[in-house]
């Protein structure tokens, strides 16, 4: 695979271009190491907000049904 950089064109030495598929690819690991990071923290908050909400939920349903049994008493 014939590569060249194409720091020229668009002023980033971070950047080369793939000439089979004509593909801009970053170079930069520790960049792509902090998207990946980044990501995955963002999945996680994702994941404990889902969860917090179904928390929520399950404690409301809880007290509805506590307050219909004290009703029924």
């Amino acid at each position: 695979m014939e590569k060249i950089k194409v720091a020229k064109i668009i002023d980033r030495p971070d950047l080369i271009r793939d000439m089979d598929s004509k593909a801009v690819l970053a170079t930069d690991l520790d960049r792509y190491q902090q998207h990946k990071q980044r990501k995955h923290f963002l999945k996680n908050v994702m994941n404990q907000s889902e969860e917090i909400e179904s928390l929520k939920q399950d404690v409301s349903e809880i007290k509805e049904m506590l307050s219909q049994l004290l009703k029924d008493k």
